[in-house]
């Protein structure tokens, strides 16, 4: 196993980023929570509440409540089986759902099974099934872009949901001089597991580097799983078998293998074009097809802060930036990305390689695209390590904590909740 590179930060929470956004997106309509509903009785409240059955405490197992909606392969030939963490006292809950409304950030590749929809999959009818808690969708969001726009109108009309995903930064900061959110500087010790707490507690102030204003808390950090998404080097198997050529393990070897495939056409996509190395717009690095690991190889991320002196510099200004600049322009010269990538979304590019127009690219180990095999049955994906700088250098994505954090609308009145879920999920690791 190659040591990485200076600076890393390993990963001790063991909870993934995918999890936590699943656990977390959903959900959503842009209105109020639907509390529990008052009884419809002319009787004062204490008196109803007197005169109803007392709830009968759950002793089943969470595999008989869930039925056919239990995750994992309870009924697989090999015998697989699924075991849930218990549900904690009180849960499943009597009485009708609790609704709470959130956003939810999709791409091209959200897709369900028959019946299924974002408001009505197995993962909602579970947290409905275990917690009593049925989540809608307010709306949808596929780019950066989209993203900013949703955000901006939901708040300008005051019309937000009450669980909102990974807000940008930007507007986080307007939403909490608006007052627009909640306050979660004392929630958080309150209804977040030990676990939880002494977890983020390892890592001082970092999770709260986005969501900590003037000393309150506004929203939870998004978290980085980086062994789930610690990038590899994917390329086709087959590609390098028609060239006779190695995996790269240099970035001058990548150019060059880059610039092979692109020279010999073996892209398939329906333009026809080729491409050498998969880049996007969020260049300096994102969660598929990441240049990340070019800039690495100088030792620096662009969009990273890194140590200088007694404090920290951000990597984006530094002098030491030319180099790996003057070498990507090269490998744009060259014809190794797509001419407009600068214009091309993360979600598209996935796009790209599902296509068969790329087969060379940087992407965590859940990134080879298996569309591209329906497309082209000869296809064979590999990986390798990060090819190394001039020096030597290896270094990528590296802080698991991160902008664009989670958020309560002003007045939910049901945090606890989100926490009472996200806790259960956390002993799922």
């Amino acid at each position: 196993m190659r040591k990485k590179g200076k600076g890393t930060v390993s990963n001790k929470f063991s909870m993934s980023r995918r999890q936590f956004l699943q656990f977390s997106t959903m959900m959503g309509v842009s209105v109020a929570v639907v509390a529990c509903a008052a009884p419809t009785t002319t009787q004062p409240a204490a008196t109803a509440a007197a005169n109803q059955p007392a709830a009968t405490p759950f002793t089943g197992s969470v595999g008989d409540l869930l039925g056919k909606d239990m995750p994992g392969s309870p009924t697989h030939a090999k015998g697989w089986t699924t075991k849930l963490p218990d549900l904690g006292e009180g849960n499943p809950p009597a009485g009708e759902p609790i609704e709470i409304s959130t956003t939810r950030r999709v791409d091209a590749q959200t897709a369900f099974g028959p019946g299924d929809s974002l408001d009505n999959n197995p993962f909602s009818r579970m947290m409905q099934k275990l917690f009593g808690v049925k989540f809608t969708v307010a709306w949808t969001w596929a780019t950066d872009d989209e993203a900013n726009s949703k955000y901006n109108l939901a708040m300008a009309s005051g019309d937000l949901p009450d669980f909102l995903e990974t807000i940008p930064t930007a507007i986080f900061v307007k939403m909490v001089e608006a007052d627009l959110l909640e306050d979660l500087t004392d929630a958080f010790p309150k209804y977040a597991s030990q676990r939880w707490q002494d977890t983020w507690k390892e890592y001082g102030d970092l999770p709260w580097t986005w969501s900590r204003i003037d000393g309150k808390i506004y929203g939870l950090a998004r978290v980085e799983d980086l062994a789930h998404n610690d990038t590899v080097f994917w390329y086709r198997a087959d590609w390098l078998e028609t060239l006779g050529a190695k995996a790269p393990t240099t970035l001058d070897e990548l150019h060059d293998l880059a610039k092979a495939v692109v020279d010999k056409g073996l892209g398939k996509g329906a333009s026809g074009t080729t491409i050498g190395l998969m880049a996007n717009k969020e260049y300096a690095h994102t969660w598929y097809g990441s240049l990340d690991p070019i800039w690495g190889g100088y030792g620096l991320i662009p969009d990273h802060w890194s140590k200088e002196g007694d404090g920290l510099m951000f990597d984006g200004i530094r002098p030491e930036l030319k180099e790996p600049l003057q070498l990507l322009n090269k490998w744009y010269n060259d014809g190794i990305f797509r001419k407009d990538f600068f214009t091309v979304q993360t979600s598209d590019s996935v796009q790209d390689v599902a296509s068969g127009l790329a087969g060379l690219h940087f992407t965590p180990s859940w990134g080879a695209n298996l569309d591209t095999v329906k497309n082209d049955p000869n296809t064979k994906w590999a990986f390798a390590d990060i090819p190394t700088g001039p020096k030597g250098q290896f270094r990528h994505t590296e802080n698991n904590f991160r902008e664009g954090p989670f958020a309560f609308k002003k007045g939910m009145e049901h945090i606890d909740k989100i926490f009472m879920i996200t806790n259960w999920m956390q002993q799922l690791t």
